[in-house]
């Protein structure tokens, strides 16, 4: 009877000794991840086609709506949103088009001619 006791003793023991691992390891592989100097959970513009240095600006907030962005050019997007995607707004030779960056992707002006950013939204889910 001894036996079977300190066998149900240890494997409670060892039960709550390893949930908490099991919390652990779930909640590091639903992580995200910074890409560089843009921290999860943001959208950063660089006044560069590289993404390096410093972003001008950060955008975490998901609308419905074009969001203003300072008119630059060049430019380059970082997405490190993981569900997200993200639709930029710009002009180029006059007209107004739109690009989309899926999550955890990039997007460098350079791709698109001489662009001049002009606005972006946060939109739910990663249909690009």
């Amino acid at each position: 009877m001894k036996n079977v006791s300190k066998r149900a003793i240890g494997s409670v023991v060892a039960s709550v000794l390893l949930a908490p691992l099991a919390v652990i390891g779930a909640a590091q592989s639903a992580s995200a991840n910074s890409y560089g100097s843009c921290p999860y959970p943001y959208v950063c513009i660089y006044n560069n086609t590289s993404t390096s240095g410093n972003p001008s600006a950060a955008y975490k907030d998901q609308t419905s709506y074009f969001q203003y962005v300072s008119p630059r050019t060049p430019f380059s997007v970082i997405n490190t949103r993981n569900q997200d995607s993200v639709e930029i707004q710009y002009t180029a030779f006059g007209n107004s088009f739109t690009a989309c960056v899926s999550p955890n992707g990039q997007l460098y002006s350079s791709t698109l001619g001489s662009p001049t950013i002009t606005g972006l939204r946060i939109d739910v889910g990663n249909a690009c």
